[in-house]
């Protein structure tokens, strides 16, 4: 009779006193604030932010570490984290220790694949942040975001898709947001990526 191996995993949650548990994550400028430590970097980091249902962070990870260059950003690994802290929302960030903030092509697919592991899985990632040495890159705030969300809805043939717009106009629909809250000014870095659809 053939045997079947069974695997059985446990996981322990630990209490951590970190002050920032609990902090509402709204705006990119409070994940830059978050993730600033980032700058310093070596070599290149991938963490994830989950947060809960109000947008407040249950846990801060970091899901891999690369070398000068490069490192995986893994859709897989991500989403494991954000379900074992039962988030409701994700965030990704990365950095590169070049200093520079565009989106390389690998960046764009990995945006890609997280957005469709996100859809599947009904746990939305809200951004995904690229910190350089003095500058950031928001794909939502770029607008890029909702471009590639657009695409992978598209991809999966699911209806409902929303209409795709030009990143500057995403980008004066942020600004609004942003005036509505009472901010008068939103920093937003132009970095030319090409996208097509």
């Amino acid at each position: 009779m053939p045997m079947v191996r069974e695997l059985v995993v446990r996981y322990q949650e630990k209490e951590v006193n970190d002050p920032r548990v609990g902090e509402p994550v709204l705006t990119p400028e409070a994940i830059y604030r978050l993730m600033s430590f980032l700058r310093f970097a070596v070599d290149e980091e991938v963490w994830a932010i989950v947060l809960d249902i109000e947008r407040k962070i249950v846990g801060m990870y970091q899901v891999s570490k690369g070398g000068k260059h490069e490192t995986a950003i893994n859709a897989s690994s991500l989403y494991r984290t954000a379900l074992l802290a039962e988030a409701s929302y994700l965030i990704v960030v990365h950095n590169h220790p070049s200093g520079g903030v565009r989106p390389s092509q690998a960046d764009i697919s990995g945006t890609e694949g997280m957005v469709m592991a996100g859809i599947a899985l009904q746990l939305p990632l809200v951004d995904h942040v690229i910190i350089g040495g003095k500058a950031e890159y928001s794909f939502a705030q770029a607008g890029m975001l909702a471009f590639v969300e657009a695409k992978a809805l598209k991809n999966l043939g699911l209806q409902g898709v929303p209409e795709m717009k030009h990143p500057e106009e995403r980008e004066k629909e942020v600004r609004d947001a942003f005036a509505l809250l009472g901010k008068k000014e939103v920093p937003v870095e132009r970095v030319p990526v090409e996208a097509t659809c």
